[in-house]
């Protein structure tokens, strides 16, 4: 449960995104994109993110959320997926109770041969 009051800021551009989305881009062959949120325990309740993610390369029928925790380095899919859409506007639209950092792709996450 959520302690406090809840920071409903994120980027998309910071240099915690950036970090993010470098670091699975070196294990993982995926089209990666990151929003990364300043609320980092989780909400509490539902909310509505709106991002403007690049998307580019990736089938926006098939996107797969993941929840990040950058202090364990761990990450877990959010199930169920969240309900989605891409606007007119080319912005993403999620509902999410996840908190953190959030890692967007469109399919399964594929290691890359070492």
């Amino acid at each position: 449960m959520q302690n406090g009051p809840i920071k409903y800021g994120g980027s998309v551009k910071s240099d915690r995104a950036r970090s993010i989305r470098a670091l699975f881009e070196r294990y993982y062959e995926n089209k990666i994109a990151v929003v990364a949120l300043e609320q980092q325990s989780s909400y509490g309740k539902t909310v509505h993110i709106t991002a403007k993610v690049d998307l580019s390369g990736m089938s926006r029928n098939t996107l797969r959320f993941y929840s990040f925790d950058i202090k364990s380095n761990k990450f877990i899919p959010i199930n169920p997926p969240p309900k989605f859409y891409v606007d007119e506007k080319k912005a993403l639209h999620f509902e999410t109770n996840y908190a953190g950092d959030i890692v967007i792709t469109d399919r399964p996450l594929i290691p890359k041969a070492r």
